[in-house]
Order: structure tokens, then sequence, then C-alpha cells
């Protein structure tokens, strides 16, 4: 530190301290300065604190902090900072990072620091998070983002050690024969379906109550809807009434659920999953006929029932909002177990019972993939390979009972 003695417009001494730094961007030396009345220890003293305040404020303007005192709780919120910034997702994506963040953030020792992570104790923390049972999947989220973060810290803190991160994996899933089968099976055969509709349409007339009445009629519609069409259930719950084309029979799916409160009301229509998501599909005669009569429910309700709002969502409750698929996977829950279903049905169920429709009708891969807006051809793969390899063994089934002598 220095200093230069001078006068101001007022012509009283005055007495400016200067302390230097380097720009860790280009290299070279900079300089702050602050002005103090005396030059005395105390001033001396004050000038340096007021520098070192603005040189770290310099330095932290350009990312440069030091590594010693930062946390893996600090590189998680600074990668998420920059992750909600750069990556394009929405905001339903958002609040799932989130949930998973805060998972990440209790598996790790509270206050560990960056400079004390090693192969042997991540491998520790993250062998003790594995054995709490969570799905491959949840595995996958969490260890992902402990990676992201060190790497993105490592930008800023190139002393940070990541060359373990690729020594980091997920255990693999091991999967029994009957956990096996209900993925393949994991579709409705026409006649459950029937079944399944049936149900709540009967629930719907036995109905006293208008609001289960309304329930059980609009959740025969959403699962017939769902299996004739093949869209998400949150593609599913943000149709509303100017997406869909009578006229030329097309359905518009360019929006998905995000479940949170706004100034209508509950639940937010936002952009669908993918580019490949978003899609225009043509519909039934029966299509068309569900949506013309889940239409007419809703003006009737925005008539007659004060609680109703029309938020033009077409598969709305008696306050207008979208139904929850909580509430759906629920009620399918309860329905399968009265039938007697023996199997786990969910509203994706539905969505892979249109697949297996489509592919019994012999429709190309392609196609498919299109119609349902899957980029990715796994899932589609497996229930089209079940299905066809079904259809080649009931085509042999009907050859051995066709007798020629």
């Amino acid at each position: 530190m220095w200093t230069e003695q001078f006068k101001n417009k007022e012509g009283k001494t005055k007495y400016r301290f200067y302390e230097k730094y380097k720009d860790p961007y280009t290299d070279k030396w900079r300089r702050v300065s602050v002005v103090m009345n005396k030059d005395t220890k105390a001033s001396q003293k004050e000038a340096m604190f007021q520098l070192d305040d603005k040189i770290q404020s310099k330095l932290k303007t350009v990312g440069l902090k030091s590594s010693n005192n930062i946390t893996v709780e600090q590189a998680i919120d600074e990668w998420f900072e920059h992750y909600k910034i750069h990556s394009g997702v929405k905001k339903s994506s958002i609040k799932t990072k989130i949930s998973s963040i805060n998972l990440l953030k209790k598996v790790m020792p509270e206050n560990t620091l960056l400079k004390n992570l090693s192969l042997p104790t991540v491998n520790k923390i993250f062998n003790d998070f594995f054995k709490e049972g969570f799905s491959r999947n949840v595995n996958k989220e969490v260890l992902g983002i402990f990676k992201h973060s060190l790497k993105h810290a490592h930008k800023s803190y190139s002393d940070i050690n990541i060359e373990y991160l690729n020594e980091l994996k997920a255990p693999k899933e091991t999967k029994d024969y009957e956990q096996l089968m209900n993925e393949k099976n994991n579709y409705l055969e026409k006649a459950q379906l029937k079944q399944l509709i049936n149900y709540f349409s009967e629930k719907a007339h036995q109905s006293k109550k208008a609001h289960h009445k309304r329930l059980n009629l609009f959740l025969s519609f959403i699962i017939e809807i769902q299996a004739m069409n093949g869209m998400r259930i949150g593609e599913l719950l943000a149709i509303k009434e100017d997406d869909i084309d009578l006229v030329e029979k097309t359905l518009s799916i360019n929006g998905t659920m995000l479940w949170e409160i706004s100034e209508d009301g509950f639940g937010v229509k936002e952009s669908t999953k993918t580019d490949t998501s978003f899609r225009t599909i043509g519909l039934t005669d029966r299509s068309c006929e569900i949506f013309k009569k889940a239409i007419l429910e809703n003006k009737v309700a925005a008539r007659w029932n004060n609680s109703y709002t029309n938020r033009n969502f077409v598969f709305s409750n008696y306050k207008g909002n979208p139904f929850h698929p909580n509430i759906i996977n629920k009620k399918l829950k309860e329905a399968t177990k009265e039938l007697e279903f023996n199997k786990n049905v969910t509203t994706h169920t539905l969505r892979h019972t249109h697949i297996s429709f489509l592919a019994e009708l012999g429709l190309e891969l392609k196609s498919i993939m299109n119609r349902v807006g899957h980029n990715n051809p796994d899932t589609t793969i497996k229930i089209y390979t079940h299905v066809t390899k079904k259809m080649e063994k009931d085509v042999i089934d009907k050859l051995e009972s066709f007798k020629i002598m």
C-alpha cells in the first residue's frame, strides 16, 4: 500500500491510499484506491481494510475465490444457479431437480469442504446412500448433480481435484423375472380397458354428490382418451378447447402441466417435455365425441356451479382446475384392485396400451413413435416387440387348429 497527498476542490488536504492486485484474466496488475482525511496509523489501518474489500469485490466479479473454505453445498448452489439460467429447461424440470438437490444435500455431511473430498470418502458417502433403497433413476440423478456441481466448481477453483469423478457409478438395478414381465406387460387388453371405462361410468351414474359424479365421469373420459391417443398424462390434462379441431378431427399437443398455484387456480400449462413431444395427431370420431361431451359438461358447470371457474382446460375438476395425476392414479389403483386385474395400472399403462394397439394394427415403429411423441425408441420397442411376438404366437395357435388332412 502507498499514499499520495493532494488537495481537493475546496483546497483541503486529503490522502489517497493505493493497493495493487493481479487481474486473473489478463495477468496484468490493477490498482484500487480510497481517500482518507488523515495519514495516521488509524487511517492507514482503515484504508487497508477498505482496499482489501475493494480487491475482493473486484475478484468476485471475475469469479475467482479461494477454494479453501468452499463447501459441497455452496458448490451445488452455484451449479444450480448456472443450470437455471443456461439449461433452457422448463419450470417443472427445475422443481424436480430441487427435490434431488435437497436429497444430495442430506447425503453429504454438513459443511464438507471441497478440498477434503477424495475417491474413498465420496465412495463411502454414496455407497451408504445407495443402500437406502432408492430407485436407480434417483441414484443416477443425485450422483449426476454431484458430478455436475464439482465440474462446474472446477472451472472457478482449478485446484479442486475432480479426476476421481469418472470412477463414481450408480449401482445397476437387478430385476427378477416377474419385474421384467411386468414391464413388458404394462398395458391393458381391450377387454380390460372396456371393464375399466365401464367401472367409472357406472360409478358416475351411481354417485349422488355432484363433484363425485363429475370425477368418475371424467375419469372414464380420461382413460379412454389416453388409451385411444397415447399422450402423456401431463399432455392430456393440459389440453384446452382451442387445441381441438373438431372439423378437421385433429388435436394439437403443445403443452404439459406445471403443478403450482397461479392467479387463475392450481395448475399452469407450460411447453411440452421435448421438441418431439410437440405434435398434431388425428382423432377418431369416438375421441371427438368424448371431447364434445367433456366440453359440454364444462359449460354446464360454468353456468350452474358457483365454485367452477372456466379456465378452458377440457379435463377439469369441479373448480375448473385440471385433475391432478395423483388423484387419477389413486382411483385407477382402487378400480383395478376391485376388478382383480392383478397388475399395477397407472396413467402410463394407458399410454402403453395405445402403443400396444398401434402395434397390433401393424403400424411401423417410427409412426408409433411420432404419434406418442417418443424421441427414444427403447420404451416403444419393448412394448412393440412383446405385442408382435404375442401376435405371431396367436397366428401359430390358429394354424394349429387349421387342419387340411
